[in-house]
């Protein structure tokens, strides 16, 4: 494969991986022209073909320690200052599409279950203050939380085939043929 080819193919899961670990996505952007270059001096090296993604998230891990190396850290700001700022509209149109690919799996739960994840994956309620409005212990909400997320699971990978880094964050899907409505 070609330079062009793989960065065609891989691009947009590259830039996934490095924004869920620089959270900042002008660094990622950064990272990722690092990764480029790499990639263009480096593919002869890699013998075979089926490899290549795993060879390309290692490249960017590796790019993503040396970002660090170099003491790049996250600068930390008043919270204050951090509540003022808008969300991007990318970021709003990304979180808006992810509900909606997450919604039928989550429709598909009981109505419980369901409740659960909306309230606390998708809307962002802390776990404590939730059992604290529906008068349950703290201990009962994570075991039913957790039972919730693993029905969750399961239709996705009846569904898809999930590639999750080392955080648990999705980087990659791929559809099973057998896809699930």
């Amino acid at each position: 494969m070609t330079t062009e080819q793989v960065w065609l193919a891989y691009r947009e899961k590259l830039r996934a991986f490095l924004i869920s670990r620089l959270r900042d996505p002008d660094d990622a952007d950064d990272v990722l022209q690092e990764v480029l270059i790499k990639t263009h001096l480096n593919l002869a090296s890699v013998k075979n073909e089926a490899s290549i993604q795993s060879w390309l998230l290692q490249v960017a891990n590796r790019a993503v320690m040396d970002f660090y190396r170099r003491g790049n850290r996250p600068e930390t700001t008043d919270i204050d200052e951090n509540l003022a700022q808008p969300v991007e509209e990318t970021e709003k149109d990304w979180k808006t599409a992810f509900v909606d690919c997450v919604e039928p799996f989550v429709a598909a739960l009981n109505v419980g279950e369901a409740e659960l994840i909306r309230a606390i994956d998708l809307n962002g309620v802390p776990q404590k203050d939730y059992a604290r409005t529906q008068g349950i212990k703290y201990s009962t909400l994570k075991s039913r939380v957790a039972k919730a997320r693993a029905n969750l699971k399961r239709q996705f990978d009846d569904c898809c085939n999930l590639t999750l880094n080392q955080r648990g964050v999705t980087v990659e899907f791929i559809p099973k043929t057998n896809c699930c409505d």
